[in-house]
């Protein structure tokens, strides 16, 4: 709140700093505050604070979380969207689709009002290209074994997907393929992750479990191990 302040009376916090407080997107390495001010606002440069500048801020686009004021959901994903890469836009959407923040219309919306922002025209294509909320990790293993998959020209699987009683992480449904990558740590023990697997088994699905040291050290091993799988037995 005191970034708003110091910057002028019509500044807002914008950006990655609205996307943490908003919980979508989380940027570890900040170093520095980000504000917005509509286009001939009265505001000040300080140290410690990006200042950005917008023709276009809409009031629809500004609210307030508790006293802080800050960009929209949707708006901030937007402002994002510029320097973001093409994946952690996909996580952020997807996370702010989780939350129930922002939807694909409402996405769609800001992106069309905005038409000639570079980060309007990045979000409208993550939003044709990527179905809002298909692939939201849990873990940065997950997330490093949607790389392999997408690296090696894998198909798609869907991720999370409740099975019965069970979540597993990837499922090619078609193929009636699993992929776990959580290791033991979720399922506590071997045991209870192998009886797990063969619950799953009996309802028909074929099941891999990798290791993080297989995903993070072997991703062409793991890519051809899952390649394989989806080709059959």
């Amino acid at each position: 709140m005191a970034a708003t302040l110091a910057s002028g009376p019509r500044a807002v916090l914008s950006h990655c700093c609205a996307a943490g407080l908003w919980r979508m997107y989380e940027d570890r390495s900040l170093t520095v505050v980000h504000v917005t001010l509509p286009y001939g606002a009265h505001g000040h440069s300080r140290s410690g604070i990006a200042l950005h500048r917008s023709r276009s801020l809409p009031e629809a686009e500004t609210t307030h979380r508790g006293a802080i004021p800050l960009t929209t959901p949707a708006r901030t994903l937007m402002d994002l969207a510029a320097s973001l890469s093409s994946r952690a836009l996909e996580r952020a959407v997807d996370e702010a689709d989780r939350l129930r923040l922002a939807g694909h219309a409402e996405l769609q919306a800001v992106a069309h009002a905005h038409r000639g922002h570079h980060g309007a025209a990045r979000l409208a294509t993550v939003l044709v290209s990527h179905q809002v909320g298909s692939t939201l990790t849990r873990s940065e293993l997950e997330e490093t074994f949607l790389a392999i998959c997408r690296s090696h020209n894998l198909p798609q699987p869907k991720l999370n997907v409740r099975i019965a009683r069970y979540t597993v992480d990837f499922l090619w449904a078609h193929e009636m393929l699993i992929v776990e990558t959580d290791g033991y740590e979720t399922h506590r023990l071997r045991g209870a992750f192998e009886s797990d697997r063969e619950r799953l088994t009996v309802l028909g699905c074929r099941t891999l479990r990798f290791t993080y040291r297989q995903v993070e050290g072997q991703p062409l091993v793991v890519a051809n191990l899952v390649r394989s799988a989806l080709r059959g037995p």
